[in-house]
């Protein structure tokens, strides 16, 4: 280790205190802590936060959750909202989700993402022990538009390329898994953020496009737009696109999700790497999906913004995200 008189001081972290999306317009919390006791099994609990208070239709400019007790004892968290008037079967809508080192969705100028008027706030989260009784609570931020003012493009996060047929063998490295998801309009993408677990290793989000022509043989033209290659579980970073580099995709594209894991000694994040892991909910299981943040297009839309990007001499979906 040498002199430990020579060590710099530690670095010191201000992001636990702070919400990344700027200062809230709300801020929600749980109605009362969580306990999670020392050695009780993995619990996933469906939590109601305090009311949003809102009156009328709003319209959702950033989001972020953030714990605000006990982080090592939260795996994730996610938040729907449910309006006083929807009876349907699934009920509610998703708002936003949270992992370890995540920092909240900021959508693009003109979108947002609607919460109707007199809505409430649910809150589904996965707890585990930490070796100590432990309190756990969290905050929902809300950043929104003007009363009044309404988006001209509503913005989506949904889960996507998910593969629940893992199987990664025991003291193996570069074990692959794909997902796909067809996107059914032509669509603007925004963000993109991986999701595994402790034996994540890479993920790729690849577009493969529906057009072929007669020289490819019918092939479908595809493009790899980005590769996170070196993953780690305790910083879920959310990979927003820059306006011009947004990745504009037509009608029945398909998403395809591209996951590595590492399930070896030299991943020093595994907690096991003899045993043979599915995919679960347990932070020792593991899971191979993505986060995609996108706004659906009109036709006259799709090809306005094709014909912009030729004249800028970029393509269709472009590499070149960036993290917030």
């Amino acid at each position: 280790m040498g002199n430990a008189a020579d060590m710099p001081p530690p670095r010191k972290f201000d992001d636990g205190d702070r919400w990344h999306i700027g200062k809230p317009d709300v801020v929600l919390t749980l109605k009362k802590d969580v306990l999670v006791k020392s050695g009780q099994a993995d619990q996933w609990l469906d939590l109601p936060m305090e009311s949003p208070g809102l009156k009328t239709d709003r319209y959702i400019q950033a989001v972020e959750i953030k714990p605000i007790k006990g982080v090592k004892v939260l795996h994730h968290a996610v938040a729907s909202m449910r309006a006083p008037d929807d009876d349907s079967v699934q009920g509610s809508a998703h708002l936003e989700e949270y992992a370890v080192g995540k920092f909240g969705d900021i959508f693009p100028d003109g979108t947002g993402m609607l919460m109707k008027g007199g809505s409430e706030v649910m809150m589904n989260v996965h707890v585990h022990a930490n070796g100590e009784d432990t309190p756990m609570n969290l905050a929902v931020g809300l950043k929104l538009y003007p009363e009044g003012v309404v988006p001209k493009h509503i913005e989506i996060s949904q889960h996507v390329g998910d593969d629940t047929e893992l199987d990664i063998p025991p003291n193996t490295k570069n074990v692959r898994a794909d997902g796909y998801t067809v996107l059914l309009k032509p669509a603007r993408i925004t963000a993109f953020q991986p999701h595994m677990h402790n034996r994540g290793q890479a993920q790729c989000l690849e577009l493969i496009f529906p057009n072929s022509t007669p020289e490819r043989a019918g092939k479908a033209a595809r493009e790899t737009v980005s590769c996170v290659d070196r993953w780690k579980f305790d910083w879920h970073v959310v990979y927003h696109y820059e306006d011009d580099v947004q990745p504009i995709v037509p009608a029945g594209t398909i998403v395809h999700i591209i996951s590595l894991f590492d399930n070896t000694a030299s991943n020093k994040y595994n907690p096991d790497p003899s045993n043979p892991v599915g995919f679960g909910q347990r932070t020792i299981d593991d899971m191979a999906f993505a986060w995609l943040s996108f706004y659906y297009l009109s036709e006259d839309e799709y090809k306005q913004g094709l014909a912009e990007r030729k004249v800028q001499g970029k393509k269709v979906a472009v590499a070149g995200a960036s993290p917030r």
